[in-house]
C-alpha cells in the first residue's frame, strides 16, 4: 500500500452523465493471476464473495457508486456485482476508466495524476486500515481484506482485483483463551488508519 500526498496540476472538468440507479452495468469481479480468489470469507484455503459484499466504483468520475453482490454469488470466487445505490457527492474531475475499491466507505475520492500531461495513476483518499479487527471463525472481518481494481476503459466491467494488504494467520493450539491481541510494526511503522491507495494505469 503506497501513502503519499499527491499535488496534480489543474484540469478543465467535463460534463459527466447521472447514472439512473438499478441501469447502471454488472460488474464481475475476481483477482487476477492468483490460486486465492476474491473475497471476503475463506473456504478451505480458497477466498470468496460472501453475502452483503459491496465495492465502490469510479464509473468515469471522481465519486462512487455502491454495488452489492448478487445473491446467487455468495460463495464463488467470481462474483457479479450490481448498482444499489448512486454517489451523492459532487464530481470533480472524469476519468476514461472504471475504479473499485473493496469495502465499499462512504465519501471515498479519486483523483487522477498526471505527468507530462498524460494520466499515470489514480489516487483514492478516505480508504480505512482498520486499527480493530474482530475475530471471525475460519475467516477474517469483512472490512480487513482490501483490494483495488482499474479496468482499460469505461466499457470494461470485469473488475481484476489486487490485494492491498498481506494477510496474518495465526494457528492458535490449547485450551486457553485468547481475549485480544496486538501486532506492531517494527520501527512503530503506521498499519492501520486513513490511507491513500495508488492505482496504475497497468492494474498495480
Amino acid at each position: 500500500m503506497i501513502m503519499l500526498v499527491v499535488v496534480t496540476s489543474c484540469r478543465q472538468i467535463e460534463p459527466l452523465v447521472e447514472q439512473e440507479l438499478g441501469n447502471g452495468p454488472e460488474f464481475t469481479a475476481h483477482i487476477e493471476d492468483s490460486d486465492v480468489q476474491s473475497k471476503t470469507a475463506l473456504d478451505g484455503n480458497s477466498v470468496v464473495w460472501s453475502s452483503g459484499d459491496q465495492i465502490a466504483i469510479f464509473q468515469g468520475r471522481s465519486t462512487a457508486d455502491k454495488y452489492q453482490l448478487k445473491s446467487d454469488c455468495v460463495g464463488t470466487t467470481s462474483g457479479t456485482f450490481e448498482n444499489v445505490a448512486n454517489s451523492t457527492g459532487t464530481s470533480t474531475e472524469s476519468f476514461k476508466t472504471n475504479i473499485a475499491i473493496y469495502p465499499y466507505e462512504e465519501d471515498l475520492v479519486c483523483t487522477s495524476v498526471t505527468e507530462d500531461g498524460a494520466v499515470v495513476s489514480y489516487q483514492v483518499e478516505g480508504v480505512t486500515v482498520p486499527s480493530v479487527q474482530t475475530y471471525v471463525a475460519g475467516s477474517f472481518p469483512e472490512d480487513a481484506f482490501l483490494m483495488a481494481a482499474i479496468t482499460d476503459g469505461l466499457d470494461e466491467h470485469k473488475l481484476n482485483f489486487k490485494n492491498l494488504c498481506g494477510a496474518l494467520k495465526l494457528q492458535l493450539k490449547g485450551a486457553m483463551r485468547v481475549k485480544n491481541i496486538m501486532v506492531q510494526g517494527h520501527e512503530s511503522e503506521r498499519l492501520s488508519g486513513e490511507a491513500t491507495v495508488t492505482v496504475y494505469q497497468d492494474g498495480t
